[in-house]
């Protein structure tokens, strides 16, 4: 038997609406009335939230489905989940896969008995076909044209189709059965109408008991949002835990807790980026630049299309392709000037480096140089290439030191001058060279071409002199730094064999001058390799991920210092890093993935012999064809859903959290007021008695006091509560808590505990203890009950797990604050919830704790988010700055382009952006 009939498989980015509809449905289609469901039906938006071993989740929820349905599209084509999921149903009954297409095309080839993959672009291709017949499939793609409604009758119909075959019923027999249980409900309701009536009276001697249990009701749901919640942040989602955490303050209803509810939330959005602008954009986003201190450049346009690399719009609008460009205020959002709007389409771009320049090519392949400070066409060129040679986009890159720009399409490269624009040289084609790559060399103002080899070319004197590289086979693509002194080449080493698209790839550096004898090498299991140098030069990035019409690779990310060729950071592997880069702070470095996010690194600074590296943050947004990009001011710009641009502020690295005024950790402070003190029976100078006995010394007179506390075992460290009435007694493999009126043992933590508790401490009146332990948790108990009061407090691993967590209550005890090598983290003390994310220390405004001292307080930021806001703009601002939504039924919804450009017009209404 099957726990589902069906399980549905999508693409969140394009069928995040349609298929929780299509789930509920199925359950209610000729749904029998006292049934709470026709159908059991998985669809992972609903039924999986926040699990951290999501495939094994998933894996096991195939394992149990009978039939499997495929909302077929391009972007679930494209989804390594959604691919992963196909081929492991199709693994276990292919003959059960059901086809829903949404978007796309699917036709099937009956004399190849496979897909025709020239016309199909809404089922991923499989190295192994997996199916041996055509399979059921449904045509939906009018919903996208529409709006979706579940009582639409072609909706309807569809429901029909697909219940039939899902549970074996024929399909009139089915519709006949939905509207005899139509019926049925309405009498039903009247029936109950009658009954409810004569219950009155019980329903209200039972209002006390409802509300008793609605409460508990509540408080579970709040419990399960934390859950979520904390899920998000022990995966180092800082920004996905915000939701949950929103949702938990508005849902609970004890008053006591909204303050910790509250200062949580706060904590967060201090730890993520500030959300300072969006544009939504009518065209697809092609480029973004920053440009001088103010401004931001958004170029939008109609993009080439994916599998056939051309323009269609060139092609089928009779050489008409829109462009826009535009420049806009950071601070206001507003244009600065009308924007420049082209019909022949563009290219590429590239911003001079001065920022008031900007340089394009046109589908059309026209040159273009416009003034930014006017918004005016300084002069245009046009490159002499039909347009269908040339669909790869091309480069464009300015050269201060000789005032000139080159610019390259396949066939073509030109250099000329930036002021009239006169061609200064155009790269001879010798010997069927095409020019795969170009750029100046800063010392000399030549240019450096791949292609067919490695070439020098004077586009002044026309000479062409070849490079020798006898580290490099076959030269696949190089990048220099910015002020020219080094260079890094990718490609394929000597005595290696082509082994296609995995084949093995060698990085180098070497210097501008010495290109023949490399710094350091290092090796890739990828050709596709996408290079980057920092801003100063001094560490070089590369990324082996590709993605081609066969899928997907990930061959991750590793950053090198250009001065003694180490590797800084161990290999990163994120869900297919497409694009890498490095922030105007070199210690910021920028992945942005193909599933949406941009991931923020910290790296270690230069000189640092830990190469330590973390993730700073994790932003949900970006698509797979932009990168993100950071300027020195902190400033990021992030694309996603192609028309929606952001502009965000980093946090401040020392002020990832709002520091709580006087809040400084403090530690035990001893009391000397007692006329007593407790001494190990084997460390006093003068009392050498059992190892494992603890003394109850008089101050005046030295001498023990009553009888000997025995522990089980030698006795390592003694404590003494502020009021004398609690002794702690820490032995090796037992910690246990004693009266000091008749010296008896009150209770020992739990065996599991005790044996790991690193750190002891209570609080001001004596009646709390505070544990911390070696598997890095804390937790509070009653002092005189031994009872726990919070759950453990899990502070995540240290970088060294030779260093033992510190612990310690806040000033006020309403916290606790742990820490460990380098990294804090605020609790509540009453729930043992967090209320900050791990804070990364920094070493100039860490506070240092121990069991005695505060050193160097932090110091506390400006914070842009007060105890002033609504709970409805909170909620806002955690939709906005996550892009996703938790709806009623509390699945994970991502906004649409146009909620989302909704949602911060409101958030705009209130002033606070």
């Amino acid at each position: 038997m099957f726990k589902y009939t069906s399980f549905i498989s999508y693409s969140r980015a394009a069928d995040s609406r349609l298929a929780p509809e299509l789930k509920s449905a199925l359950q209610n289609f000729a749904k029998p009335w006292y049934k709470l469901r026709a159908i059991q039906v998985f669809c992972d938006q609903t039924n999986l939230t926040a699990n951290p071993d999501l495939w094994g989740a998933i894996e096991v929820s195939l394992q149990r489905a009978e039939y499997f349905i495929y909302l077929a599209s391009p972007q679930a084509a494209q989804s390594k989940w959604v691919k992963k999921e196909l081929e492991a149903f199709a693994g276990m009954r292919s003959h059960n896969i059901i086809m829903v297409l949404t978007d796309g095309a699917i036709l099937w080839d009956e004399t190849r008995n496979d897909f025709d993959w020239n016309t199909t672009t809404a089922v991923p291709k499989f190295d192994k076909a997996l199916f041996l017949r055509e399979p059921t499939w449904i045509d939906l793609t009018w919903i996208r044209k529409e709006q979706l409604t579940t009582r639409d009758p072609r909706f309807l119909d569809a429901v029909a189709n697909l219940s039939s075959v899902l549970r074996g019923i024929d399909k009139d027999v089915l519709i006949g059965k939905d509207v005899e249980e139509h019926k049925k409900v309405k009498r039903f309701r009247v029936l109950s109408i009658v009954g409810l009536s004569l219950l009155a009276l019980f329903f209200m001697a039972a209002t006390v008991v409802a509300l008793l249990s609605e409460r508990r009701s509540q408080q579970r749901l709040v419990a399960t949002f934390e859950s979520n919640g904390n899920a998000m942040l022990d995966n180092g989602d800082f920004v996905m835990a915000i939701p949950w955490y929103v949702e938990a303050m508005t849902n609970d209803r004890n008053k006591s807790h909204r303050e910790m509810h509250e200062t949580r939330v706060l904590n967060f959005m201090n730890a993520v980026p500030q959300l300072q602008q969006v544009w939504h954009t009518e065209l697809p986003v092609l480029k973004t630049f920053f440009a001088g201190s103010g401004n931001v450049i958004i170029i939008t346009g109609e993009p080439v299309e994916w599998g056939i690399n051309e323009f269609t719009c060139f092609t089928n609008n009779n050489g008409i392709c829109k462009g826009k460009i535009q420049l806009l205020n950071r601070q206001t959002g507003a244009d600065v000037f009308k924007p420049i709007e082209t019909l022949d389409g563009i290219r590429t771009a590239a911003v001079h480096p001065n920022g008031k320049l900007l340089a394009t090519i046109s589908v059309a392949n026209k040159l273009r140089l416009y003034n930014l400070q006017s918004g005016t066409l300084v002069w245009e060129l046009f490159l002499d290439i039909p347009p269908s040679s040339a669909p790869d986009g091309g480069t464009i890159e300015f050269d201060n030191t000789t005032n000139n720009l080159l610019a390259l399409t396949q066939w073509k490269l030109v250099v000329c001058n930036i002021s009239d624009g006169k061609i200064a040289g155009v790269f001879p084609n010798k010997d069927g060279l095409v020019p795969g790559k170009a750029s100046f060399l800063k010392t000399n103002g030549q240019v450096i071409v791949s292609g067919n080899g490695l070439q020098l070319w004077d586009y002044k004197t026309n000479r062409i002199s070849k490079i020798q590289l006898p580290y490099m086979k076959r030269i696949e693509s190089f990048v220099l730094n910015s002020n020219g002194t080094h260079i890094a080449f990718s490609g394929e080493p000597p005595g290696s064999f082509n082994k296609g698209i995995n084949q093995n790839s060698v990085i180098a550096v070497a210097y501008i001058d010495k290109m023949d004898q490399p710094l350091f090498t290092d090796n890739f299991e990828t050709m596709g390799l996408k290079m980057v140098f920092s801003k100063d030069g001094a560490m070089l990035a590369a990324n082996g991920s590709i993605t081609t019409e066969g899928g997907s690779a990930d061959f991750g990310t590793r950053v090198w210092s250009t001065k003694s060729g180490e590797a800084i950071i161990p290999w990163i592997k994120m869900p297919y890093e497409v694009n890498v880069g490095f922030s105007g702070k070199d210690y910021e470095f920028i992945l942005t993935c193909n599933d949406g996010t941009t991931q923020v690194f910290q790296l270690p600074e230069y000189g640092d012999e830990t190469f330590t590296v973390y993730r700073k943050l994790k932003l949900h947004d970006g698509n797979t064809g932009q990168s993100s990009i950071i300027d020195s001011l902190g400033n990021m710009i992030t694309v996603s859903d192609q028309r929606l641009v952001k502009l965000w502020k980093l946090p401040e690295v020392n002020n990832y959290y709002q520091a709580f005024a006087g809040d400084a950790v403090t530690g035990q402070e001893q009391t000397d007021t007692l006329s007593w003190y407790v001494v190990n029976g084997n460390l006093n100078d003068t009392i050498r008695l059992d190892s494992s006995l603890a003394l109850i010394v008089d101050r005046k007179s030295n001498k023990p006091i009553g009888k000997p506390l025995k522990a089980n075992s030698e006795v390592y460290e003694t404590l003494v509560s502020p009021d004398g009435k609690l002794i702690v007694i820490k032995a090796k493999g037992e910690v246990s808590v004693w009266s000091k009126n008749n010296q008896e043992k009150m209770y020992t933590f739990p065996v599991a505990t005790s044996s790991g508790i690193s750190t002891i401490m209570f609080n001001k009146d004596g009646k709390k203890i505070l544990t911390g332990h070696f598997d890095f948790s804390s937790r509070i108990w009653d002092a005189a009950s031994g009872k726990a009061l919070t759950p453990f407090m899990r502070h995540p691993f240290s970088a060294s797990l030779n260093d033992n967590l510190v612990t310690s209550f806040s000033p006020d005890e309403k916290r606790v604050i742990t820490k460990d090598y380098d990294t804090y983290r605020v609790w509540d003390a009453v729930s043992g919830q967090p209320i900050s994310p791990p804070i990364k220390s920094d070493y100039k405004y860490e506070a240092i704790l121990d069991d005695t001292t505060v050193k160097n307080k932090p110091v506390k930021p400006i914070n842009p988010f007060e105890k002033n806001l609504s709970t409805d703009a909170l909620k806002l601002y955690s939709e906005l700055v996550s892009g996703h939504k938790i709806d009623e039924s509390g699945a994970v919804i991502s906004l649409t382009e146009d909620e989302y450009a909704l949602k911060w017009q409101q958030w705009k209404n209130l002033g606070k952006h």
